[in-house]
């Protein structure tokens, strides 16, 4: 797709459907309680699973279902999996191999502070060396006291200068709609209202945008606050006004309002195209499409003191 008419360019490759994909590598989280009906405390959920590294990474295409479990009591470190012959525990400490055990479980006492993990190798798994089945998170030991007495004090970055003044505009393919509001111009928040066309996944997309100038130039960070009617993931991309080029980070929204810090380094190119130089682009868009958002949907997201910092 080229469609300059609206500002908006993009390339489309055919790649394996969610199925095919879910069905193949998974990341699987263990929650404190089933998922329920309202959709942002099960986000809530999920993220606090994330934080605490309640996490294993399985590939489904080996052997499925995957279950492990790996804990640390005292210095007695334990994992178990849901295969009963067939395969190898390894235990790894700082990335070397400690210790591996036939399944269905390995107990190990472990030998000092350090970085623990485990991998799952099944027989039959393809490769030489064969690729691994589970990988969890790791676990980390430390003596009592580490990190002290010398504490980091984390300055934050330097509020350089605000670009919410706008004008903010809209833009979106032919089949969705967007609509902005902003209530107390120029300096208030900022809403984006979108439908996205239904049917198959054809590029359809609504973006909150804004014209920046050269207010990113030798910055290192954007920063702004947000909150959404419903979970969601939308892109924060920057446009280069000549060529086109897009480079664009993902973000989590809710319908709790939350400090969003988007390092510039962090910003990857949308497609083919050259690293992000904050110099060359003079266009922020807040973009919702179906890369994360099924056709059909609707919803809105809110914007409110953007700024760069460094």
């Amino acid at each position: 797709m080229d469609d300059d008419a609206n500002g908006y360019r993009g390339w489309f490759l055919k790649i394996p459907s969610y199925e095919a994909s879910f069905r193949t590598f998974a990341m699987r989280v263990t929650l404190d309680r089933p998922l329920g009906t309202d959709a942002a405390a099960d986000a809530r959920l999920v993220i606090d699973a994330l934080r605490r590294g309640a996490v294993y990474t399985a590939v489904d295409a080996i052997a499925s279902p995957a279950t492990l479990e790996f804990t640390a009591v005292s210095r007695t470190l334990t994992a178990r999996t849901n295969a009963t012959s067939g395969g190898t525990i390894v235990l790894r400490k700082d990335g070397r191999i400690l210790a591996q055990q036939p399944v269905p479980a390995l107990t190990v006492e472990a030998p000092g502070e350090g970085t623990y993990r485990v991998e799952v190798y099944l027989d039959a798994a393809p490769g030489n060396p064969s690729i691994p089945w589970i990988v969890s998170n790791p676990i980390y030991l430390r003596t009592d006291g580490w990190g002290s007495p010398s504490p980091v004090v984390l300055q934050p970055p330097t509020i350089t200068q605000r670009i919410q003044g706008g004008p903010w505009h809209t833009e979106k393919d032919d089949g969705s709609s967007a609509q902005v509001r902003q209530d107390n111009y120029p300096t208030g928040p900022v809403e984006l209202t979108f439908h996205l066309a239904g049917g198959d996944r054809s590029g359809q997309y609504a973006a909150l945008g804004i014209g920046v100038g050269k207010a990113l130039t030798e910055r290192r960070h954007l920063a702004f606050a947000a909150r959404a009617s419903r979970p969601m993931r939308i892109s924060v991309q920057a446009r280069q006004p000549q060529s086109g080029d897009r480079w664009q980070r993902s973000i989590y929204l809710d319908s709790e309002s939350r400090d969003i810090l988007v390092p510039f380094d962090d910003m990857t190119p949308v497609g083919a195209g050259p690293p992000f130089d904050p110099a060359l682009a003079d266009t922020l868009l807040f973009v919702v499409d179906t890369t994360n958002t099924a056709p059909g949907t609707e919803g809105s997201f809110t914007i409110e003191n953007l700024r760069v910092e460094r």
